[in-house]
């Protein structure tokens, strides 16, 4: 998806006129004035004496921001007298005057000269070409530093937790007694990667706002080139030339810092052993070319979420391992493999307690993920946290929130998005060995309902108006955002609050609790309303119906709390007040059918394939209850 496809023009209004407090559209802007300005007063700016020079762009040409033009007007109109331009150079201080300066503070200088609009052949000013191509390779050489550090830290992550694995595997085959050297170097392992994590996040950072830095130099020398005097151009360049090589300096700084790799070294003299290996860390120097990194940062964009426990998984697990849980391969291995609309849920279920000691109440789960590893994330509104378990339900980890988590979906291996609609925020958190944390958050204007990743790893958000989980009285409260996930984390790319239905007539949503990316669709979301799933193309300026799902008489579909997908796109609805959970085909969204009636109120659920089971939690509930699903 395209992020320029999203882009919207601003409607600009008469500034003049807004001192009359009149809202007038504008037709033109004038670059001396820096000012938009309607049809009448573009004309009465064409007849006054003082202003019928000046120049104004129209049409294709107006400006949506005028904050490029401002900029220039201020670097080349005098500090001390902002109305009168620079034109002296004063070589004694080494800076640019006007006139007003040359005869109050610079008239006992020696070497004062005219800047002139033809360039001398002793003029050292870089020409705008050289500079336009030098920030371009900055912003190139920027990027490929950047996506090299979020590389790096999942790479970090990775052989974190491979060497755990080794370093469990190497405990397994000691005695008891060597069971607590695991605990220690775990720590050590914990703590060196979270130190070397928070260095690279911080040149991260750091690069970002040196990103944006090299944006706005090189639309201010674009703009001077197409609308700037020959002066002003000269000025602007030999000041952007001082910052470009500040820019650089930065840039080489972070990019030669090199790759950190983790590395683990299992000691094997078990006799003599007092400690089962140091994790230290491995810097690689050896950097690929703009062009490479230009490649590993698409790969890294685009990169596959699919779980391959024998390549790509960091938890993959050794010979032995396997071994230890051929139990659990041996039935899945006796599973029958069909396919997803030839499957039932049976009706007798295993239940596992989820309330961990420090919960203050019973658990209400609205959202259950399965990672890659099979771990188990669920987000506890009532007790306001994030909760991991392992495959047989024993207790990880917790993460404790301020508010009560809303919803929260997978961003890419080990890290979630999860948003809290009361604070008004999406988190970012990491999923590690026996830990969570949040690198990173953004706010929101509105409050998040709900969100999704697309294929491209965009986030997109369900926002509502108003704090209350039910707003049926004010339908027209919804807009969907989509966000970047990545570099930086929560950036807006669009706001789309316009909902059309195949007839192009406006719909107004009631209360609708999640959404989806309907992954079988390019650009396309599935939002459950009420009673209602939708299915959304998301367009340049609006949401459009493609088709939807509500109750008939062989299916009932009331108060619907969760909507998931299976890997063949085959949609499951989560219906609370009709105790069902129905499924959607992919192929013919018209032949729904209902796949199981659940005993008490479902709220969320996931579906596990290879293990073909299906997790299924309700309201008030300290317990999920686990389906199989074959």
């Amino acid at each position: 998806m395209a992020e320029g496809k999203y882009c919207v023009n601003v409607e600009r209004f008469c500034e003049p006129c807004l001192c009359d407090h009149l809202e007038v559209s504008a037709v033109s802007f004038c670059i001396l004035c820096t000012e938009y300005m309607c049809s009448d007063c573009t004309k009465s700016h064409r007849r006054n004496k003082v202003t019928r020079n000046h120049t104004t762009l129209e049409g294709d040409d107006l400006p949506n921001d005028s904050a490029v033009f401002v900029l220039m007007k201020k670097l080349t109109n005098c500090s001390d007298h902002p109305d009168v331009p620079l034109t002296f150079k004063c070589q004694d201080h080494k800076i640019f005057i006007c006139t007003s300066c040359l005869v109050s503070k610079h008239r006992k200088c020696d070497n004062v000269s005219e800047i002139s609009n033809s360039p001398d052949d002793n003029d050292e000013t870089p020409t705008q070409e050289s500079l336009v191509e030098r920030i371009v390779k900055l912003k190139d050489k920027t990027a490929s530093t950047i996506s090299s550090k979020v590389h790096n830290i999942e790479t970090i992550r990775s052989d974190e937790t491979q060497i755990m694995q080794k370093q469990k595997q190497a405990v397994e085959e000691m005695h008891k007694y060597f069971r607590k050297l695991l605990e220690e170097s775990k720590n050590e392992t914990k703590i060196i990667a979270a130190r070397e994590v928070k260095v690279l996040s911080d040149d991260i950072k750091a690069l970002n706002i040196l990103e944006s830095k090299e944006k706005e130099t090189n639309d201010l020398l674009l703009t001077t080139k197409e609308h700037g005097t020959k002066t002003e151009c000269r000025i602007i360049n030999k000041i952007v030339a001082e910052d470009i090589g500040h820019l650089e300096s930065k840039v080489d700084e972070s990019n030669t810092a090199g790759e950190v790799k983790l590395i683990f070294k299992e000691n094997d003299v078990y006799k003599r052993i007092k400690s089962i290996g140091n994790t230290t860390k491995d810097i690689q120097r050896s950097y690929p070319s703009v062009d490479e990194m230009k490649k590993l940062t698409q790969a890294v964009k685009h990169s596959s979420d699919t779980f391959d426990e024998s390549e790509k998984s960091p938890f993959s697990q050794s010979a032995k391992m396997k071994e230890m849980k051929g139990d659990i391969k041996a039935e899945q291995q006796r599973k029958p493999h069909r396919s997803f609309l030839e499957r039932q849920m049976k009706e007798t279920n295993l239940e596992y307690n989820i309330r961990v000691p420090s919960d203050e109440g019973q658990c209400q789960i609205n959202r259950i993920l399965i990672l890659n590893d099979k771990t188990i994330v669920l987000s506890d509104t009532k007790n306001k946290n994030i909760k991991v378990f392992d495959i047989n339900f024993s207790h990880i980890a917790t993460y404790y929130l301020k508010y009560s988590p809303s919803d929260m979906c997978i961003i890419s291996n080990y890290l979630l998005a999860v948003a809290c609609r009361k604070r008004k925020k999406v988190l970012r958190i990491f999923v590690g060995e026996g830990q969570l944390t949040c690198d990173d958050e953004f706010c929101t204007k509105l409050y998040p309902v709900s969100l999704c990743t697309l294929e491209d790893k965009k986030i997109v958000i369900l926002l509502t108006k108003t704090e209350k989980d039910d707003d049926e009285d004010d339908k027209a409260n919804h807009s969907i955002q989509i966000r970047h996930s990545f570099n930086p984390f929560g950036r807006i790319i669009v706001t789309l609050d316009i909902f059309l239905s195949k007839r192009d007539a406006t719909l107004k949503l009631v209360s609708p609790k999640r959404v989806e990316a309907a992954k079988q669709m390019p650009d396309c979301i599935l939002i459950a309303e009420r009673n209602i799933l939708y299915c959304f193309q998301i367009n340049e300026c609006n949401l459009k119906e493609i088709w939807f799902v509500k109750s008939h008489s062989d299916v009932h579909i009331y108060n619907i709390t969760d909507v998931v997908m299976d890997s063949k796109h085959n949609c499951y609805v989560c219906c609370n007040n009709s105790y069902r959970i129905i499924q959607v085909p992919a192929t013919n969204y018209m032949k729904n059918k209902v796949l199981s009636q659940i005993p008490t109120h479902p709220l969320s659920m996931a579906i596990d394939e290879n293990g073909c089971k299906i997790y299924i939690c309700s309201e008030d509930s300290n317990f999920v209850r686990v389906y199989d699903f074959c």
